[in-house]
């Protein structure tokens, strides 16, 4: 049972390090601006500006780490920033029988030694 635990911890440790590396992959890296990308090329100042505390991202990292951690697990608003507010959930959905198909394919591959 300690051993059990142990690893139960070990996982949760692991999961939070790969959501803060992949928090910061995303909004943490300098030149990564996702207000800049939302609002498209060309936009002016204002607009970049207006877009960015329309999303929050002019709040501090740690705040904007605990909204995306609450928008995952507690509220489930998962919202596209690239396709202005669409449901992330139903992106996925129209996405999985291309990627299913080819994990399918790989498997199959991968099994046969082809």
């Amino acid at each position: 049972m300690k051993a059990l635990l142990s690893r139960l911890g070990q996982m949760a440790l692991v999961l939070f390090g790969i959501s803060v590396l992949v928090f910061a992959v995303f909004f943490a890296t300098p030149g990564s601006d996702p207000s800049a990308r939302i609002a498209g090329r060309g936009a002016s100042p204002e607009v970049i500006e207006r877009v960015r505390h329309a999303y929050g991202f002019d709040r501090a990292l740690p705040m904007r780490y605990l909204t995306m951690m609450d928008h995952l697990f507690i509220s489930r608003n998962l919202t596209s920033y690239v396709n202005h507010g669409q449901n992330v959930v139903s992106e996925v959905f129209e996405a999985a029988p291309v990627t299913l198909s080819l994990v399918l394919w790989a498997a199959v591959f991968w099994i046969t030694g082809a």
